[in-house]
């Protein structure tokens, strides 16, 4: 019994912890903590180059071009304000900011900006296009808004439109439709009125004044127009005004004042 060996039973080894670990479950749990440090180091990067891009320092804007076709825009005083509101670099630079005091300017109608990599301005400058007198002091543009700026020779000439406020689109047409049934004429228009009870009346180029009235004007117009050669044309320089106002025909004031003529048929 002696020389029998002592039959131990070995104690199974345990592996390393590393091994005993479940990575895949670890892996899991801080997959959520490692992508919100990236986007939170990230933000940072992102927050610190915004701010380094929106220093007025930063690609400072060092040219300033300036287009579109100046008639009536004092250019140097155009220039004078960029120079006052272009300050910034190329990325902080307040476009509407510099967008609003160009258009403050007399005579400029809309103004479109453009930066150009990597220090330039580019400024598109649209002048209004007055098509007529409104009143006194100010001007119609082309889509029938009111605007005020100096007067210049040119546009001194352009007829004058009176009438109430909101009525100005309406009162352009009605010149652009008057205008047509009086140039096959001869005639030309170099204004039109209306009060506030919507009578109208034209003025006409050497001084004529054609009386309209509230109703039915433009078939009383194109009446006129009709018997104008043939009743009128060879002593219009002797009448004053011509009242349309008349079932059948019109009625002349003469230049002498000396009373009208009878309804001319």
């Amino acid at each position: 019994m002696w020389g029998r060996r002592r039959n131990r039973r070995r104690r199974p080894q345990r592996p390393p912890w590393w091994r005993r670990v479940d990575w895949g479950l670890v892996g899991s749990a801080l997959r959520p903590v490692v992508v919100l440090a990236v986007a939170a180091l990230l933000a940072i990067a992102g927050w610190r180059a915004y701010h380094w891009l929106m220093r007025p320092d930063t690609l400072p804007v060092r040219q300033v071009q300036i287009t579109g076709t100046l008639r009536h825009v004092d250019r140097q005083a155009l220039q004078a304000r960029l120079r006052e509101v272009v300050r910034g670099g190329f990325f902080s630079l307040d476009l509407d900011r510099v967008r609003t005091a160009v258009e403050a300017l007399p005579w400029v109608y809309r103004v479109s900006l453009q930066r150009v990599w990597p220090d330039r301005l580019v400024v598109a400058v649209e002048e209004q296009q007055p098509i007529a007198r409104w009143g006194e002091d100010a001007f119609l543009n082309r889509y029938g808004e009111v605007f005020r700026a100096p007067a210049t020779p040119d546009v001194a000439q352009l007829p004058r439109i009176d009438g109430q406020p909101g009525r100005e689109k309406a009162l352009i047409a009605r010149f652009v439709a008057a205008d047509r049934v009086l140039s096959p004429v001869g005639l030309a228009i170099a204004g039109l009125s209306e009060d506030a009870r919507h009578a109208q009346r034209l003025r006409l180029v050497g001084g004529l004044e054609v009386i309209l009235g509230r109703e039915r004007q433009m078939a009383r117009l194109e009446r006129f127009a009709a018997t104008y050669e043939r009743a009128l044309a060879p002593f219009v320089a002797r009448v004053a005004a011509v009242d349309l106002r008349y079932a059948n025909g019109f009625t002349v004031r003469w230049r002498q004042g000396d009373g009208t003529l009878a309804s001319v048929h």
